[in-house]
């Protein structure tokens, strides 16, 4: 998965946080080609939790800053995400679900999560800001 410009929010900070995110699930992706084992699996799929929690918490904390008015509806969404992805990597964890599936999931929504809400709030600081990437540095 690769990062072109219809992912930018116009704030550098997320904009590098998500870069980051689908650079993790590229490495999903060819561990996936590579038929690397269950455990390698397991260990990269940690990783994009990990980094999705924190990265998560970090557009939560910047929303209450600048009173982002679907806070509230964006934090349920990341919610939701990290609850899907937990049970998806407990299935692929029993082998009850193929990598490529959840590799499927991980593309999907995650691309949709940033080109549709992130992007709103991205549009939400720029507003706030003429210089918006100020703000998203923060």
């Amino acid at each position: 998965m690769e990062w072109n410009t219809n992912f930018e929010t116009g704030q550098t900070r997320l904009d590098a946080e998500h870069r980051r995110l689908l650079e993790l699930i590229g490495a999903f992706d060819q561990e996936i080609e590579r038929g690397t084992s269950l455990e390698s699996l397991e260990e990269v799929l940690r990783q994009i939790r990990q980094y999705s929690e924190s990265h998560f918490q970090n557009e939560e904390r910047l929303m209450d800053a600048i009173a982002f008015p679907e806070a509230d509806a964006h934090r349920e969404l990341h919610r939701m995400l990290l609850a899907a992805l937990k049970d998806l990597m407990q299935a692929i964890s029993f082998e009850s679900l193929p990598p490529a599936e959840l590799l499927k999931f991980l593309v999907t929504r995650y691309i949709e999560h940033i080109c549709d809400e992130d992007k709103a709030l991205g549009r939400f600081l720029n507003s706030l800001a003429p210089e918006g990437k100020a703000a998203g540095a923060a």
